[in-house]
């Protein structure tokens, strides 16, 4: 017989009975094959591949039944993955624009005479995308005018700045009058003409050092 670990087997057989050596030699034979089929249950359930054997006589001329593994059950879902890429414009570090030393007329009024400068403010925006650039009209305008300030006197000067020439209409300063462009994804140098025309100061007539801000605006 044959234990449930596979270690031995072992046969009684023709109890009673005187064998010749015929028989004595097959039993010789099925005792080897025994013992050989014995040897592969006990490896094959050491390895866990065996799941069971039908009858002795059919495990004695080693025909096993071989359990083929199920398929895992399986679930699934999906879902879905989601990015933004946004349009961006950036305004490099833009110089001064400045005039220098003004020439002033001899009189009982402080005078300028016309000057003239050429400036850029460079903007980069996302390649393909539209953007419109306007302008306010500075930290001293009085009214639409602007004016640079010698802030010890309060002292003023009139200056314009247009985009398309000296003397050219003024810089939008509004959303609603913008100038438009394209992005290339390189930085645009937008011109920049700056005038003073010639005039008499306004305010307390003191020469000096005089400056006025502008900010320049990106709607994209």
């Amino acid at each position: 017989m044959i234990d449930r670990d596979g270690a031995y087997l072992s046969c009684r057989c023709f109890r009673g009975l005187s064998m010749g050596e015929s028989e004595v030699a097959d039993l010789a034979r099925f005792r080897a094959l025994a013992m050989k089929v014995a040897a592969d249950v006990k490896y094959h359930l050491a390895n866990r591949r065996i799941m069971r054997c039908v009858g002795l006589g059919r495990l004695l001329m080693g025909a096993c039944c071989w359990a083929t593994p199920a398929s895992p059950a399986t679930v699934s879902v999906s879902t879905t993955v989601n990015a933004d890429v946004v349009p961006a414009c950036y305004f490099d570090s833009n110089p001064d624009i400045d005039f220098g030393s003004l020439s002033r007329t001899i009189g009982s009024s402080i005078s300028v005479a016309q000057a003239q400068v050429q400036g850029s403010v460079s903007i980069s925006c996302t390649t393909g995308y539209a953007y419109n650039l306007y302008s306010n009209t500075g930290a001293n305008a009085a009214g639409s005018q602007r004016r640079l300030i010698n802030s010890s006197y309060a002292s003023y000067l009139n200056y314009n700045i247009s985009p398309v020439g000296f003397g050219g209409a003024d810089f939008p300063t509004n959303s609603s009058s913008a100038l438009g462009f394209q992005g290339t994804g390189s930085y645009n140098p937008i011109s920049l003409y700056v005038q003073i025309p010639a005039q008499t100061l306004t305010g307390t007539q003191k020469p000096g050092y005089f400056s006025d801000q502008i900010m320049f605006t990106a709607v994209f």
